[in-house]
């Protein structure tokens, strides 16, 4: 998915391996012609196919999309706490930056299943990053 030139806004499928699709296909098995869903190819013969499964892909992609909440409460929740604060005229609070590392590990330490039942302390949280350092 793209914006094309800022005005449209364009899906677009490439299939690479479509041995993972099947066509409908006229086929010999013992001797007799039968119809059956066989493995899709890579070739012109099949390019109705590609249509087929490029639509519906892309039609339950849009779907999907449609469904998503447009995300300026989250955006503006995000600047917030991505700056730093001034707390007093002396003080200021170190803004918080989702990709640093120190951060993330914080976030795993906080966000392991051990502390489900319990909930988790300082010192839980303390160890957990000095272990994860060793």
């Amino acid at each position: 998915m793209y914006d094309k030139a800022g005005s449209v806004l364009r899906v677009e499928m490439v299939i690479n391996e479509p041995e993972e699709f099947t066509v409908r296909k006229e086929v010999t098995r013992k001797g007799k012609k039968v119809f059956k869903w066989v493995d899709m190819l890579k070739g012109v013969a099949y390019l109705f196919r590609y249509k087929d499964v490029s639509l519906a892909a892309n039609g339950r992609y849009l779907n999907a999309l449609a469904q998503v909440d447009e995300p300026t409460d989250a955006i503006r929740t995000l600047d917030r706490i991505t700056t730093p604060k001034q707390i007093a005229p002396t003080r200021t609070a170190k803004a918080f930056n989702p990709v640093a590392r120190n951060e993330v590990q914080i976030f795993h330490a906080l966000l392991a299943g051990q502390h489900v039942i319990r909930g988790f302390t300082n010192p839980d949280i303390r160890q957990i990053l000095k272990d994860s350092l060793t």
